[in-house]
């Protein structure tokens, strides 16, 4: 089975935003949830339940059903998110030590320049604006409310969704008030190990924490997008990796190359909702992407990027850019 290569289907959907922003949208959002599996969806197949308000986007949008991530850690997954670039070009492989260079295009700082406003809001000190991650952010949320008055040493290194959501809502409603266009990335991290998700959701999922903690980022999802104009606002949901939960001998992330840990959520809305209920990896359905690819969005997509873009497109199936990953 072809799979749909993670990076390729976001160069596909950074293509279909800028087709649209040029008709009608305004502003741009990227929700990124960590460690989250497709198999752990709705609208890829799963009965958990966890994931009622993620399945009505679904729905609403376009739907990437082999989506891969090229790297399964949070800061190399998201450098490749926000810059277009594979881990080896980009030098970042791990956390904690890699820093992404000055050298790397990101997207912030091209959306800045064509007066976007700009601002993420992040829920995990691994994605720090010290990583190099936050450059062309005017506004970089790191500063979590429960680390005010603590030393580094005794920072956590995780903040709620709700937070992190209320924060992010508070921005653009000033954004709107003001008739600004923005773009925002929000970044949940509640998936990720140790898995414990606030009360009501560990007493729902007992014995299934992680679809718990899945559960109550679904919930943070649908409270900002209720915060959000549908008819001007282009919304991108992605899982950066997946979770082995056990699989294979591993217990979380980081080593193996299973589907577990490299197969995650891709859906995209397009504004008034255009194009809802398409599902990317069957043959013609989503032909706008290839229309879109040929918008020519300069600084952002490499000549040779935007011809083979417009090849994978073609029949909507956004294979691989390199050697297929297993």
């Amino acid at each position: 089975m072809k799979r749909a290569f993670f990076l390729a289907a976001c160069l596909a959907a950074a293509a279909a935003c800028r087709a649209f922003l040029q008709k009608s949208a305004e502003s741009i959002v990227i929700v990124t949830i960590d460690t989250f599996r497709a198999d752990h969806v709705g609208a890829y197949g799963s009965r958990a339940g966890a994931t009622p308000g993620i399945d009505v986007f679904a729905r609403e949008g376009i739907l990437f059903e082999n989506a891969i991530t090229p790297a399964p850690m949070t800061l190399p997954a998201h450098t490749s998110i926000l810059s277009g670039y594979f881990p080896f070009r980009t030098g970042v492989r791990v956390n904690g030590t890699d820093r992404v260079s000055e050298t790397i295009p990101l997207l912030a700082p091209q959306l800045a320049d064509r007066g976007f406003a700009t601002a993420a809001f992040v829920s995990s000190l691994v994605l720090r604006k010290e990583s190099g991650i936050g450059r062309g952010f005017s506004l970089f949320d790191d500063q979590f409310a429960a680390n005010a008055g603590k030393s580094e040493r005794d920072f956590l290194v995780e903040r709620r969704g709700e937070e992190t959501v209320d924060r992010a809502l508070e921005w653009i409603g000033q954004r709107r008030a003001k008739g600004e266009k923005f773009f925002v990335w929000v970044h949940l991290y509640e998936p990720h190990a140790p898995y414990e998700p606030p009360p009501a959701y560990r007493q729902r999922f007992a014995g299934r924490e992680y679809d718990g903690e899945i559960a109550y980022d679904d919930e943070c999802f649908t409270k900002l997008l209720a915060g959000l104009d549908p008819g001007s606002t282009v919304v991108l949901l992605a899982g950066d990796h997946g979770e082995s939960l056990g699989e294979h001998g591993e217990e979380t992330h980081g080593v193996l190359l299973y589907d577990a840990t490299i197969r995650v959520p891709l859906i995209l809305r397009l504004p008034a909702k255009r194009l809802a209920g398409r599902r990317g990896g069957r043959r013609g359905s989503v032909p706008a992407l290839r229309r879109a690819s040929r918008t020519r969005p300069r600084g952002f997509l490499r000549v040779g990027l935007r011809r083979r873009l417009a090849r994978l497109v073609s029949d909507a199936r956004v294979t691989a850019l390199g050697p297929q990953v297993h």
